[in-house]
């Protein structure tokens, strides 16, 4: 399944507490109901704005995002569809329509609901947020 398949299947709403859940394990900092709300907002724009991107590249899942905390790509990774080799964090990704683009792979043994799943791939697309209203992981600042 395609992330975008998964994130039109899915409101915000659907997985918002798996999402703070996430953030708040991992970034150790509790969300408010208005920061939450700004996500929501991020995540319906970017789920309208979509426009498909054929990509080379596929997400591997190898475990679950809780305690990934800093090296979120050690768990979740864009591969080239016929490599195995790694090609870079999820979160580092630089076009957002082939990242919505790309297949999601699990390991048999990553036992995950569809709303964590969701809301795992929404985390590593926001690990560094693009609008400077929403809270950074892991006490990050944006650069300048």
């Amino acid at each position: 399944m395609k992330v975008i398949s998964i994130f039109k299947k899915h409101t915000f709403d659907d997985f918002s507490a798996d999402f703070a859940h996430l953030f708040e394990v991992n970034c150790r900092q509790k969300l408010s109901d208005d920061t939450l709300e700004l996500w929501k907002e991020l995540y319906n724009k970017w789920v309208a704005d979509y426009q498909p991107q054929p990509t080379p590249y596929h997400i591997r899942i190898v475990w679950r995002w809780e305690y990934c905390s800093p090296m979120c790509d050690m768990n979740c990774a864009v591969f080239e569809r016929r490599d195995l080799r790694g090609c870079g964090a999820v979160f580092a990704h630089d076009s957002r329509n082939e990242y919505l683009s790309m297949p999601v792979r699990c390991s048999r043994d990553v036992e995950l609901t569809e709303t964590e799943l969701a809301a795992g791939l929404f985390f590593e697309m926001t690990y560094f947020p693009p609008d400077k209203e929403l809270p950074f992981p892991f006490g990050r600042k944006k650069e300048s």
